[in-house]
């Protein structure tokens, strides 16, 4: 009876380690690529003693995604999480500028700006195994992702960062996935500062300092389905997006001044007229803007070369 009672018990904890080792983790961040198009990105994934299957979901709309199988490996020794996205499985409207393409990562730990995020640079390939290009994954440093890695003494992890104001510095591409978690969680707007409304046949021109232009937009009243597109110089950075609470944040070096940004309204939401919150930030200096528009119709920024007076 007792041997009978203890092959049931050794039995159930089998169950039990498999069912744990077949636990479908879930996580969820940003994919930025070559071009300055950046997207939402979500690895779904069991881990099997290190080895890892799932797959990967990478959306600009809610609803449009593309859905790739992935296999990869987890070291919880090293604290990283490589992974090669194998197939398209699934398309369900996901549109890009880019070549849709197979990517493949390395994933660990870094600081960005005294952030701790879950990053790496990808590399991809398409379907004839034709290179593509590069790019940046990010996820922010949270009990999800700390969770891959929970075999680990609860020190072998730092504890979980304070959030630090930074002045966002110069980079050469057009977006970088790790430095727009370190901007989301910068200093608010100070609540005294002025914003400016601007629409068609009103424009805004706004005299620059520095080499790089922060543009962070958002829906800051309630979100209520407005769509828009970005551009840049004519270079679309968003051809179509869903304007929600948390900020979608590009960073581009101007090599070159003046330069113009346009904010399309693709559709009204359930409130009109279709309403888009800006910030553009010159270094320290921070300029708050709100764009409305009916469909069809865009606000336009220029932004020029600072004038110093000379002295006489």
């Amino acid at each position: 009876m007792n041997k009978v009672l203890l092959g049931m018990f050794v039995g159930l904890l089998i169950c039990c380690h498999a069912a744990a080792q077949n636990e479908i983790r879930v996580i969820k961040g940003y994919l930025g690529v070559e071009g300055g198009e950046s997207f939402s990105y979500m690895l779904k994934f069991t881990d099997s003693a290190g080895i890892i299957k799932g797959s990967a979901l990478c959306w600009q709309v809610e609803g449009k995604e593309v859905r790739a199988d992935i296999e990869g490996v987890i070291n919880k020794k090293d604290r990283t999480l490589s992974f090669t996205e194998t197939k398209i499985r699934e398309n369900k409207g996901f549109s890009s500028n880019q070549t849709i393409c197979l990517i493949s990562a390395v994933l660990r730990f870094t600081k960005v700006d005294e952030s701790l995020v879950f990053s790496g640079s990808i590399t991809s390939k398409d379907a004839g195994n034709v290179y593509c290009g590069t790019g940046t994954i990010t996820f922010q440093d949270n009990e999800e992702v700390r969770a891959l890695f929970k075999e680990l003494p609860a020190t072998a992890l730092p504890a979980p960062p304070v959030p630090v104001a930074k002045a966002t510095k110069p980079m050469k591409v057009v977006y970088d996935t790790a430095r727009k978690l370190a901007a989301v969680v910068s200093s608010p707007v100070q609540k005294n500062a002025l914003v400016e409304q601007i629409t068609t046949g009103k424009d805004k021109t706004i005299e620059w300092s520095s080499d790089s232009l922060v543009i962070e937009i958002w829906d800051n009243s309630q979100p209520d389905g407005d769509r828009i597109s970005l551009s840049f110089n004519d270079q679309l950075l968003i051809p179509e997006y869903t304007l929600i609470r948390d900020k979608k944040i590009f960073q581009i070096a101007l090599s070159t001044l003046p330069a113009t940004i346009r904010i399309k309204a693709l559709n009204e939401g359930s409130q009109s007229p279709n309403t888009a919150d800006l910030i553009l930030r010159d270094g320290r200096v921070i300029h708050r803007l709100l764009a409305y528009n009916d469909v069809g119709k865009f606000s336009t920024i220029r932004i020029v070369k600072k004038t110093i007076d000379k002295k006489p």
